[in-house]
């Protein structure tokens, strides 16, 4: 089943993440998605502009290094959204 759209929410607090979120050095971010329509398993993907500024690892925990700005995208299948990130 193919999927039209998903959506990232922060893990903690389980609301819908904004499309910039300002983050301090040192701090971390734990994403969450979910997909339309539902299917069993979607795999979801996480990648960082900038692993210099932020990193993010395979279960969507971002890692604030250093002041600047990044881009972590989130993937899944052939769909993708940017967060922006400013520290």
């Amino acid at each position: 089943m193919r999927i039209s759209s998903f959506k990232i929410f922060n893990k903690v607090t389980d609301k819908k993440i904004q499309k910039t979120v300002r983050m301090k050095v040192g701090e971390k971010l734990t994403l969450s998605a979910a997909a339309v329509p539902v299917t069993s398993k979607p795999q979801f993907t996480y990648s960082s502009s900038n692993e210099k500024i932020a990193s993010v690892n395979s279960k969507g925990v971002i890692t604030a290094r250093k002041k600047g700005k990044a881009v972590i995208t989130v993937e899944c299948g052939k769909r993708q959204q940017n967060l922006r990130l400013k520290l």
